[in-house]
C-alpha cells in the first residue's frame, strides 16, 4: 500500500471518528496533535476507526505521539504487513 493510499484511508478514518477537518484542510503537513487536541473521547474514537479501517491496533498511548499527520502514516505504513 502506497502512503498516499494510507493517507486516503486515513482521511476516511478521520471522518468515522468524527473529527472531519474542512476540506483540503488535513494535509501529510497538518498539526496533528492541534487537530485532535487532547480530549481522550477523541484520541479513543480515532484510534479505533484507524484500527477498523487498516485491521491493526493501535494504542492511544501510540496515538497521542505524533507531531502531524505524516507521522502517523508512517506510524501506520511501519505496522502494515505487505
Amino acid at each position: 500500500m502506497t502512503r498516499e493510499e494510507i493517507f486516503d484511508r486515513i482521511r476516511s478514518a478521520f471522518a468515522d471518528a468524527g473529527l472531519s477537518p474542512s476540506e483540503g484542510e488535513l494535509t501529510l503537513g497538518t498539526n496533528y496533535a492541534q487537530l485532535i487536541g487532547d480530549v481522550s473521547v477523541r484520541v479513543t474514537a480515532l484510534a479505533l476507526a484507524l484500527g477498523r479501517e487498516f485491521g491493526i491496533e493501535i494504542p492511544d498511548e501510540d496515538i497521542t505521539e505524533f507531531e502531524t499527520v505524516d507521522d502517523l502514516v508512517g506510524y501506520i505504513s511501519g505496522r502494515l504487513v505487505p
